[in-house]
């Protein structure tokens, strides 16, 4: 990345957050710079090189609310593109029984970590690498009614926001998703027809926190029909995709305590998608199949996590992903069955001492016995600034994680 850029954003973050100072008395303002840098060993060269800034303002009221803005950017120096966009941007009201929220903002519901069934509101993308995992903001209405020993939650989201496709991760990086990526699909209309809403309750019982919500709304990406049919034009058989938004009903239910000296949490929902219509519709189609879902399935995370007297933190998730597999949502086979996906997670961590620690992410498909590791070493420069080394390396043969190249990525990051 050119260092005349470096400066030009330092500049700016800079320049923003003291107009933002002089224009809020009173506000916390803050924000991140970050420099990732990628190598890939299998293919010897540059990955990625990106810069990722953002900057955030935070006013309170007091007890009576609060009003929160953020702004974000990416540079990628490798197809030098760069991209800025308002993040979150909310205000909040807390009367006597009743928290309103209300604009662009992350709205996490469930109890796991990371991989949460029952959170459907924002959508969602899929990252090994990334160890924090922030639903897409979208504009939405909130609002929680606390009782003496339960809370009510309502959300309101008046316009659908897709998932893009490139939000699902290096591993969906294949050829499918290249051809998905030049579909036309249209979005659901823009109007009150198309509205999502969500309502969550919450109680506590026995020592454990419990949840059961229901979403009633839009999947984040498209869902995809394989079409054989015979072209007017040559008489000869041809194979295409079609896709479409479609609805979908989420019911789920959430639990999360301490049973002795582990922390444990189970989380699940019953998925309902709209059915996908499969009766050629015209003498010259041959035949319609789902590459997604079309019948309801269960998703499901049971987890357990205990820090050891020697200061090691370790935790483990068994995912059961009913619709397939956690990183490819279609079917790269229309005929063939879509069978469940069955994953561990493990995350363990140990700090040495202030500045020094290491990390070691991993995910499991035990099904085809293959696996993804990505451990980390973090050293504080500052109390600021951090420098993170993480490799990403994928075990086993014929399966979800095998054949991808081994990733090394040196990270620069510093708060302020």
């Amino acid at each position: 990345m050119r260092r005349s850029l470096v400066i030009c954003i330092i500049a700016s973050l800079l320049l923003f957050s003291s107009s933002l100072t002089a224009l809020a008395a009173g506000a916390v303002i803050g924000g991140e710079l970050t420099q990732s840098l990628g190598y890939d060993f299998d293919n010897e060269e540059i990955s990625a090189a990106i810069t990722d800034y953002s900057i955030y303002l935070e006013r309170g009221f007091g007890m009576d609310g609060k009003v929160y803005l953020s702004l974000k950017g990416k540079y990628n120096a490798l197809d030098e593109t760069h991209e800025i966009d308002l993040d979150e941007a909310f205000a909040s009201a807390y009367l006597k029984d009743i928290d309103i929220t209300v604009g662009k903002q992350a709205i996490s519901w469930g109890t796991a970590d990371g991989i949460n069934p029952t959170s459907n509101i924002n959508p969602i993308g899929f990252s090994l690498t990334d160890s924090q995992i922030k639903g897409k903001p979208v504009l939405a209405a909130q609002a929680t009614y606390y009782g003496d020993n339960f809370d009510v939650t309502g959300v309101v989201v008046p316009a659908f926001v897709p998932l893009q496709l490139s939000d699902l991760g290096s591993l969906a990086d294949n050829e499918m998703i290249d051809v998905i990526k030049g579909l036309t699909i249209p979005l659901p209309a823009n109007d009150l027809s198309s509205m999502e809403w969500a309502v969550k309750f919450g109680t506590y019982l026995s020592g454990y926190d419990l949840q059961a919500s229901y979403f009633h709304g839009w999947e984040d990406i498209p869902a995809l029909v394989a079409k054989l049919s015979i072209d007017p034009t040559t008489m000869q058989p041809k194979a295409e995709l079609e896709g479409k938004y479609r609805r979908v009903d989420v019911v789920g239910l959430a639990v999360a305590g301490v049973l002795g000296d582990f922390g444990v949490w189970a989380e699940g929902a019953y998925v309902v998608p709209e059915k996908l219509d499969l009766e050629p519709s015209s003498p010259l189609e041959l035949s319609k199949m789902a590459l997604s879902p079309n019948e309801p399935y269960i998703q499901a995370v049971i987890g357990a996590d205990h820090t050891f007297d020697n200061g090691i933190y370790a935790q483990a998730q068994y995912i059961y992903w009913g619709n397939g597999s956690l990183t490819m949502p279609y079917k790269t086979d229309p005929t063939a069955e879509t069978k469940p996906g069955h994953y561990l997670s493990n995350h363990l961590s140990y700090s040495f001492d202030m500045k020094n620690s290491l990390e070691l992410i991993s995910l499991v498909n035990l099904r085809d016995k293959t696996a993804a590791l990505v451990p980390t070493y973090t050293h504080s420069l500052t109390q600021a600034t951090s420098l993170k080394i993480g490799v990403a390396a994928f075990v086993g043969t014929n399966g979800e994680f095998s054949g991808l190249p081994t990733q090394v990525t040196l990270q620069l990051r510093t708060v302020f």
